[in-house]
């Protein structure tokens, strides 16, 4: 039951507005961290619990070829959200944020939730 809540096409929206909101808003203040890579370490576990929900949810609904539409819907989606970005005064365009979203991507369909 549990995972009918959580593999569904409503979590899959919840996620996709989330994503588009924090994605386009103004950042306020730039962010200032010891560690470089944490932006990129961001992007990754996102798009990887991204990739994770859509995989599993296409396979709970007994889509076909489900890791590869996974995969190149999550991957076309961080594309474009970055590419929308550069039309952004406030946002900038990272070619290394695309590279992050396609290894978390990746990461999150090797992820397959094994129903008893």
């Amino acid at each position: 039951m549990v995972m009918r809540c959580i593999f569904s096409w409503y979590v899959i929206c919840i996620y996709v507005i989330f994503l588009i909101v924090f994605s386009v808003i103004p950042l306020q203040t730039p962010v200032v961290t010891r560690f470089i890579l944490f932006d990129k370490i961001i992007h990754f576990f996102i798009y990887c619990l991204f990739a994770f929900i859509v995989f599993n949810t296409l396979i709970d609904h007994k889509f076909k070829n489900c890791r590869m539409k996974s995969l190149l819907g999550v991957i076309l989606f961080g594309v474009i959200l970055e590419c929308i970005q550069i039309f952004l005064p406030f946002r900038s365009f990272e070619a290394s944020d695309i590279v992050a979203n396609c290894l978390g991507a990746l990461a999150g369909i090797s992820i397959k939730v094994v129903s008893w």
